[in-house]
């Protein structure tokens, strides 16, 4: 049974994939010249496979199959040394706030996941660190881990923040590719 906080997920045409809720590894042993993010998809009956085939799993949004790109912000705790909060604050201070969108807060140190809709050249964005201290660009083939999974060393659940779940964002609605 695929869980409601998925289905939403699935119905705004966002692409996902299952993974383990004990490591960081993918459930799907990728085919040979594949990688295990080959294997997205938003398809329905293919989901309701995994969730079968992968009880238990925890679920990743596939950001360049659905046309996203996403800020990952630490909190700084056991599990992370960098305070991305702090550096969001001095960047939001200097450019201005950040455009309304889907916000979640991670299961592990309680950061925060701010997805947007990618416009431009994904190549534009650098990836880790490239912001500050803390701050993560997730683009491409990358994956944040969504609700309703739990981390995988806290136990901590991750949580869309009130109002900011994805289905409040039409303009957030994945484009049609055609992959699977």
């Amino acid at each position: 049974m695929i869980p409601e906080q998925l289905k939403r997920i699935i119905d705004i045409g966002w692409y996902v994939m299952p993974v383990s809720r004990y490591s960081k590894c993918y459930c799907i042993k990728p085919e040979e010249g594949k990688t295990a993010t080959d294997y997205y998809s938003n398809d329905i009956s293919v989901i309701s496979d995994w969730t079968a085939q992968f009880r238990d799993c925890n679920w990743r949004v596939h950001m360049g199959a659905s046309g996203l790109f996403a800020l990952d912000i630490d909190r700084e705790s056991e599990l992370h040394d960098a305070n991305g909060f702090k550096t969001m604050f001095h960047l939001t201070e200097k450019y201005g706030k950040l455009p309304e969108g889907p916000r979640l807060k991670t299961g592990g140190s309680g950061g925060c996941v701010a997805f947007f809709r990618m416009t431009d050249n994904p190549d534009d964005y650098k990836g880790s660190g490239a912001l500050g201290s803390g701050v993560d660009i997730m683009k491409g083939r990358v994956a944040p881990t969504i609700p309703p999974s739990i981390h995988q060393v806290s136990g901590g659940k991750y949580s869309w923040y009130r109002g900011h779940a994805p289905v409040s964002y039409t303009h957030l609605r994945a484009h049609e590719t055609g992959r699977n």
